[in-house]
Protein backbone atom coordinates (compact mmCIF):
# COMPACT_ATOMS: atom_id res chain seq x y z
CA UNK A 1 0.00 0.00 0.00
CA UNK A 2 1.44 3.25 -1.04
CA UNK A 3 -0.94 5.91 0.67
CA UNK A 4 -1.76 7.50 -2.46
CA UNK A 5 -4.48 5.32 -2.81
CA UNK A 6 -7.89 4.06 0.02
CA UNK A 7 -7.54 0.91 0.65
CA UNK A 8 -9.77 -1.74 -1.25
CA UNK A 9 -9.09 0.85 -4.50
CA UNK A 10 -7.12 -0.26 -7.44
CA UNK A 11 -5.46 2.36 -9.60
CA UNK A 12 -4.50 1.19 -13.26
CA UNK A 13 -3.09 4.49 -15.56
CA UNK A 14 -5.00 4.60 -18.86
CA UNK A 15 -2.87 7.03 -20.44
CA UNK A 16 -0.34 4.34 -22.05
CA UNK A 17 -1.13 2.46 -24.97
CA UNK A 18 1.39 -0.58 -23.80
CA UNK A 19 -0.73 -0.89 -20.97
CA UNK A 20 -3.79 -1.09 -22.78
CA UNK A 21 -6.03 -0.90 -19.14
CA UNK A 22 -8.99 -0.80 -21.28
CA UNK A 23 -8.87 -4.26 -22.22
CA UNK A 24 -9.38 -5.25 -18.55
CA UNK A 25 -11.83 -3.06 -17.71
CA UNK A 26 -15.60 -4.20 -17.89
CA UNK A 27 -17.34 -3.75 -21.01
CA UNK A 28 -20.82 -2.36 -20.12
CA UNK A 29 -22.33 0.73 -21.34
CA UNK A 30 -23.22 3.80 -19.05
CA UNK A 31 -26.62 3.93 -18.86
CA UNK A 32 -26.87 7.66 -19.12
CA UNK A 33 -23.67 8.54 -21.02
CA UNK A 34 -24.26 5.95 -23.30
CA UNK A 35 -20.37 5.28 -23.23
CA UNK A 36 -17.98 2.48 -21.74
CA UNK A 37 -17.98 2.25 -17.61
CA UNK A 38 -14.52 2.13 -17.51
CA UNK A 39 -13.84 4.05 -14.10
CA UNK A 40 -15.61 1.37 -11.80
CA UNK A 41 -14.99 -2.19 -12.18
CA UNK A 42 -15.07 -5.35 -10.39
CA UNK A 43 -11.60 -7.04 -9.94
CA UNK A 44 -10.09 -9.94 -8.17
CA UNK A 45 -5.79 -9.54 -7.04
CA UNK A 46 -3.87 -12.53 -7.07
CA UNK A 47 -0.02 -12.70 -5.98
CA UNK A 48 2.02 -13.93 -8.89
CA UNK A 49 6.00 -14.73 -8.72
CA UNK A 50 7.07 -12.36 -11.72
CA UNK A 51 9.50 -14.01 -14.29
CA UNK A 52 13.49 -13.00 -13.73
CA UNK A 53 14.18 -10.33 -15.68
CA UNK A 54 17.53 -8.58 -15.45
CA UNK A 55 17.72 -5.40 -13.24
CA UNK A 56 14.10 -6.04 -12.20
CA UNK A 57 15.74 -5.85 -8.53
CA UNK A 58 16.64 -2.26 -9.04
CA UNK A 59 14.42 0.04 -7.69
CA UNK A 60 12.29 2.07 -10.08
CA UNK A 61 14.12 5.87 -8.77
CA UNK A 62 17.36 4.09 -9.70
CA UNK A 63 16.37 3.40 -13.31
CA UNK A 64 14.74 6.72 -13.71
CA UNK A 65 10.82 5.34 -13.76
CA UNK A 66 10.14 7.27 -11.38
CA UNK A 67 10.84 11.04 -11.44
CA UNK A 68 9.12 12.63 -8.45
CA UNK A 69 8.43 9.90 -5.85
CA UNK A 70 5.65 10.79 -3.28
CA UNK A 71 7.39 11.59 0.31
CA UNK A 72 10.43 12.76 -0.36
Amino acid sequence: MTGRSPEGVIFIPFHFAEAAANTLTDPRLDKRAKIPDFKVCAVQVRKTVPPARPGAETPLTDRGAIKDPVGV
